[in-house]
């Protein structure tokens, strides 16, 4: 999904369903040194994996021309991360793209009857957040 505002500028939405993630195995018995060791890599990553995929790869060798590299700029440079896709509170994300694909305009009276629910639901994921462990 994109996002153009007029006033501001083009957003290309990170695809939520396409992310990545890396687990630690329970059996791990020096957490905080594997969390400092990985974290590390992905940091390191950042100077050698990136610029390797990104500019030699992406802008040169599958670039078909000029403007085809600018346009990645513009992308990378403008990402929105839609926190509300990302955690769907009372099922707003398939509402939403339900109201778009029907063209129907019933989204003031769906927020009005879940509110509390989607509401309930924000607090229960600030909830977690609040609890994990420093």
């Amino acid at each position: 999904m994109f996002y153009y505002d007029l006033c501001i500028g083009y957003y290309p939405s990170v695809e939520v369903g396409c992310t990545s993630s890396m687990a630690i195995p329970v059996t791990v018995t020096e957490k905080d040194r594997t969390g400092i060791i990985v974290e590390a890599l992905c940091a390191e990553s950042q100077y050698t994996l990136l610029p390797a995929y990104y500019d030699i790869s992406l802008k040169t060798k599958f670039a078909r021309d000029n403007e085809s590299s600018e346009m990645l700029d513009l992308i990378f440079a403008n990402r929105l991360y839609d926190i509300g896709h990302i955690y769907d509170w009372g099922s707003m994300t398939a509402f939403f793209y339900d109201t778009f694909h029907k063209g129907t305009n019933t989204i003031a009276s769906y927020w009005e009857k879940n509110e509390a629910r989607m509401n309930s639901a924000l607090e229960k994921t600030i909830a977690k957040f609040a609890n994990i462990e420093q």
